[in-house]
């Protein structure tokens, strides 16, 4: 065909181009062979910043190795599957017993243990930290509701501890803190160090909770900073307080305990609070 290129080639297929003619528009020239390349044009100004782009994605294909449970080994590091996300925010962790934050980590803000009567049925089980500068009401009813749960201040109820006896039915301080760079918070019970240094120390103390007795109620078991730091005030009406008692292991050889051996019947129980 003329003006197709090979002979016996269809138009428009690959290799076998389609016959046009050119024509003008004004003093344009449409589907005219292109011209010599111009001189290049001046740097144009500077484009604006881009979007922040998505996390990477790991792409496996059939023919991939697989290793236990299905799952592709990382083998190609960090320019093929992308590198571990960043954390700009920080592991956000409460310091009980101390008003302030270690060093390692930043003040949120700092306050007062609060929680449930340490006889009292209903309410909540886990104590609080209640920021020190004070609540922010939202259409609040005056007077005590009769279908209320309340909360208490918390007081240190220490004894036969001779190191710590001097924090009796003295209210408890917290701080509420954050870690930067970390992500990961945990605390150890039985144990005032991390589990290896790959974690950070925020800070180590004791385990502690409402005393077994039959006229307490339960509670959660917190780690109190070793400083037990107090809050300054008179002594108040006894039964309108929640108590921290310390904690100790009971164990077994029987079993029905912790396992002895390790622990050791009737010990105070150590805690650490760690960050990674």
């Amino acid at each position: 065909m003329p003006g197709t290129g090979e002979p016996g080639c269809i138009p428009g297929t690959n290799g076998c181009p389609v016959s046009v003619t050119p024509f003008s528009v004004g003093s344009s020239c449409i589907l005219c062979t292109a011209g010599p390349r111009g001189y290049p044009g001046p740097v144009g100004s500077p484009g604006r910043d881009g979007r922040d782009g998505r996390d990477a994605v790991a792409i496996v294909t059939a023919n991939e190795g697989v290793g236990a449970g299905g799952i592709p080994p990382l083998t190609g590091g960090p320019t093929q599957y992308g590198r571990p996300p960043s954390n700009t925010t920080g592991a956000v962790y409460v310091r009980w017993g101390h008003s302030e934050c270690p060093a390692k980590s930043a003040l949120i803000y700092t306050g007062v243990t609060a929680g449930p009567t340490y006889g009292g049925a209903g309410n909540g089980a886990n104590q609080l930290c209640l920021p020190k500068e004070g609540p922010i009401y939202d259409e609040p009813v005056a007077g005590v509701g009769p279908s209320r749960a309340y909360l208490y201040g918390v007081e240190y109820q220490i004894d036969a501890f001779p190191t710590r006896n001097d924090r009796l039915w003295h209210d408890v301080p917290c701080a509420v803190c954050k870690a930067p760079s970390r992500f990961a918070h945990l605390v150890v019970p039985g144990r005032n160090e991390c589990p290896s240094s790959e974690w950070t120390l925020e800070y180590g103390g004791y385990l502690m909770a409402e005393r077994s007795h039959t006229s307490h109620r339960r509670s959660m078991y917190i780690c109190v900073d070793r400083e037990m730091q107090t809050v300054d005030r008179a002594h108040g009406d006894a039964t309108l307080r929640g108590l921290l008692n310390l904690v100790e292991g009971r164990c077994s050889v029987s079993g029905g305990g912790i396992p002895c051996g390790p622990y050791i019947d009737g010990y105070e129980l150590t805690c650490a609070v760690c960050t990674q």
